[in-house]
């Protein structure tokens, strides 16, 4: 049987999604942590000796997104935010603990804290939440015409002058896919230092402005193998057939693509082989930090990817740290997308596309079903294509890959703008107040509630069909 593949010659499609979410009011992470939350940090810091935390501040008035507050509120909140952390750092010096990341956007402190330290933690008034500070990996299992949207196309859906920011394993920096349309890289990797991989910037050090692949740490057998995951995404986001090669394009082939690596090099202890990459939270952090604070002001940016995850979810997760920053973007118009993740749960997802606040996107097959490996609850909004895709890989070749990270990129919001469009109601939360409203809806999970597609200016959505599960 011939294999089926989404990315293919003549088989071109913008698979284009409305993915920009109606502002909601943060609420602070609870104060309230069970028991067994605290037993299950104090068992793994037995373990290690030294565990790194994300530790949540109270900052007395709940925190706010910026894109909500005025000049002078943020500069309130974040005099308040590094006045939390100097105190609490201070707190802990006894301990010995050490600070390795004061975030200034979100009330958040990075620590390497030993069991004295944790339990000093979990008693401080100044603390609402901790979290070991966890690497997970890429949410990779192992086309554009089953999307069916040509004529998207046609009306200027391209993704031209739009961004999308991949927080990946890097990228292959002059790869012919996205030649000259890279107009950023950046690199947060090995917990800003306190990690216990090997940074994956080319530089060697915890940050660097490039994000290339091409690199001792990134390779086993050939340049960049080992990181071979964020050129392949970043290519489904935004490749472009150049001169004939490789004969198609990604879903958004006039955007620019800014790749951010956040993943560390771990030597062993991987599953199922070593050697593999991690990210870590802190690190996600900082890049999303980065696109708020500094990105965003020059250039136009749609959505950022995260094709990555860990743990087991039933319910939402916002409790998680990365809360804030999904909603801090979100404030200022700019969707996260994330992956499910790739272990076949048909009743939980991975972190951190559990966050209520993200856009969580499952896999389906050719065959118009939901892959079997891609995990499903209520809490997945969209579905795209993920099995057997082809993309750009690092050395300047092309490969086949599969996964829930591969249906992620495929979620691109459209060009148009049609605030004050009539929003349709979706079951989690409503994508009509801000964003453009051309979709195509071939991959909607299926839902108890049928989903009204707006109309307006840009067209209304074509060839709609729901996924049954």
């Amino acid at each position: 049987m011939k294999k089926s593949r989404w990315l293919r010659k003549g088989h071109i499609v913008l698979f284009v999604a409305m993915c920009v979410l109606m502002v909601l009011v943060t609420e602070p992470i609870s104060a309230d942590r069970t028991t067994a939350e605290y037993n299950a940090l104090m068992d793994r810091v037995q373990e290690t000796e030294q565990l790194p935390v994300i530790v949540t501040l109270d900052l007395k008035t709940p925190f706010q997104p910026e894109g909500r507050l005025s000049a002078m509120a943020v500069k309130a909140q974040r005099t308040a935010i590094a006045t939390a952390q100097a105190e609490l750092s201070q707190q802990l010096l006894p301990y010995g603990a050490r600070v390795y990341v004061e975030y200034e956007v979100f009330p958040l402190l990075a620590v390497v804290a030993d069991e004295a330290a944790l339990r000093f933690l979990t008693t401080s008034p100044l603390v609402t939440g901790i979290e070991e500070d966890v690497a997970v990996p890429v949410a990779l299992l192992s086309s554009t015409a089953v999307i069916g949207a040509p004529a998207t196309w046609s009306q200027g859906y391209d993704g031209s002058g739009w961004a999308v920011v991949v927080l990946d394993n890097g990228i292959d920096s002059n790869h012919p896919f996205l030649t000259g349309r890279m107009p950023a890289e950046y690199c947060f990797s090995n917990a800003n230092g306190a990690g216990a991989g090997v940074s994956l910037c080319p530089n060697g050090a915890p940050y660097d402005t490039s994000a290339d692949v091409e690199i001792p740490a990134c390779s086993v057998s050939t340049p960049g193998d080992l990181c071979s995951h964020g050129s392949h995404v970043a290519g489904i986001a935004g490749g472009a057939d150049n001169g004939g090669v490789p004969g198609y394009n990604g879903v958004a082939p006039d955007a620019q693509v800014i790749p951010i690596q956040v993943f560390t090099r771990f030597n062993s202890g991987c599953s199922p082989t070593s050697p593999c990459t991690l990210s870590y939270s802190s690190d996600q952090l900082l890049a999303l930090q980065y696109i708020f604070t500094t990105l965003r002001l020059s250039h136009n940016i749609s959505s950022v990817n995260m094709s990555l995850g860990g743990g087991q979810y039933y319910t939402a997760c916002d409790g998680n740290s990365l809360k804030m920053a999904i909603d801090s973007l979100l404030s200022v118009g700019i969707a996260t997308i994330i992956a499910s993740g790739n272990e076949g749960w048909s009743d939980s997802i991975a972190a951190p596309g559990c966050i209520s606040t993200a856009v969580t996107v499952g896999a389906t097959t050719d065959g118009d079903t939901v892959a079997s490996f891609s995990n499903s609850n209520a809490l997945v909004d969209l579905l795209a294509p993920g099995v057997a895709i082809d993309s750009s890989v690092p050395n300047d070749s092309y490969g086949s890959k599969q996964g829930t990270s591969m249906a992620t990129p495929s979620c691109r919001r459209s060009l148009g703008r049609a605030e004050g469009s009539q929003p349709h109601r979706y079951p989690r939360r409503d994508f009509g107040r801000f964003a453009a409203i051309w979709y195509q809806c071939d991959r909607w999970p299926q839902r108890a509630n049928p989903v009204a597609y707006p109309t307006g200016s840009g067209g209304s959505c074509a060839a709609t069909r729901h996924v049954g599960r």
